[in-house]
């Protein structure tokens, strides 16, 4: 059982949400340049979750194919691809924690 968003049901407005008032590392501050309008071409591309836009911005040819459909910048879109997929850490199975007996399957 997961622990963390279904990218499936979230739309690309949590972008917006998780980026308001968010103390945003260097690299990510040109992220919130045009945020709004980038979204809406995302949207045309026919990306409306976040799970349509990390899965289309996964492969080596990703950014650029989403880049030539949408105008935005494969780096804009390479850190925005990054910025995302930490909103869904990476799963800790129970029997992994400290203290716990190996044994417990966690299922």
């Amino acid at each position: 059982m997961p622990y963390y968003p279904d990218f499936t049901r979230l739309s690309l407005d949590k972008i917006v949400r998780r980026f308001s008032g968010a103390d945003l590392i260097p690299s990510q501050i040109p992220l919130l340049e045009g945020l709004e309008e980038k979204l809406r071409a995302l949207r045309s591309a026919g990306l409306g979750t976040l799970e349509d836009l990390v899965r289309a911005l996964r492969s080596k040819e990703g950014p650029a194919a989403v880049a030539a459909g949408t105008g935005i910048s494969e780096d804009y879109l390479v850190v925005l691809r990054r910025t995302v997929e930490a909103f869904r850490p990476k799963p800790v199975r129970i029997r992994d924690y400290p203290g716990i007996d190996p044994g417990t399957s966690g299922a």
